[in-house]
């Protein structure tokens, strides 16, 4: 896995329906599956989806 983290070591925290396109969130994994557990979108006021971000992205890298 060269020197990226991934929190993911198997299937369990997997959240059905949601999928991830961030290839650098240490959450996504190969298939794009969101395994963080749980997610947060933010912000609090949003008026189109382009003004939202998941707020639980965290980087491999770091």
């Amino acid at each position: 896995m060269n020197n990226e983290r991934n929190c993911c070591n198997n299937n369990k925290n997997v959240i059905k329906g949601i999928t991830c396109d961030v290839t650098n969130c240490a959450y996504n994994q190969a298939d794009g599956k969101c395994c963080a557990g749980h997610i947060k979108v933010g912000p609090e006021q949003a008026h189109a989806s382009r003004e939202t971000l998941c707020t639980t992205f965290k980087n491999k890298m770091e």
